[in-house]
């Protein structure tokens, strides 16, 4: 036996990061503007998985969105953005009146995919009983 073997390491991730692919009830944790290398705007979506997902609780995985989209698929990333805030519950007569700060806290279930080595956010839809952001709403 290995000095390691109480240590039940066969019953943890590798990668202390990793959250398996499924939908988790979760809540926006961070929302915050930043400026990148190139000094252009991304918009960083954290969300917090909720206590009631037991494996995965407290696990955060982050977002990204570019505010300063140019290019070939500007039209396409601005796309994906409007879809992000609608699925936050803004509603799109308020979506240019949002701020980062006003969607903290809200309810959601995260759908989190793994694809080409990577872990992401697949898909994010308010939970049941949650409506819009009262700030916007």
């Amino acid at each position: 036996m290995g000095f390691l073997n109480d240590l039940g390491l066969e019953n943890v991730e590798a990668d202390p990061n990793h959250i398996a692919d499924g939908t988790y009830p979760a809540y926006v944790f961070g929302s915050e503007v930043r400026l990148k290398k190139d000094h252009s705007k991304s918009w960083v979506l954290t969300y917090k998985i909720a206590p009631e997902a037991a494996k995965h609780s407290g696990q955060t995985q982050a977002e990204w969105f570019d505010l300063e989209p140019k290019g070939e698929n500007a039209e396409l990333k601005k796309s994906f953005l409007k879809k992000r805030i609608l699925s936050l519950g803004v509603p799109e007569s308020k979506i240019n009146e949002v701020n980062p700060d006003d969607l903290i806290g809200i309810k959601v279930s995260l759908k989190i995919i793994h694809k080409n080595g990577y872990q992401n956010v697949g898909d994010i839809s308010l939970a049941d009983g949650v409506s819009a952001p009262s700030a916007v709403s």
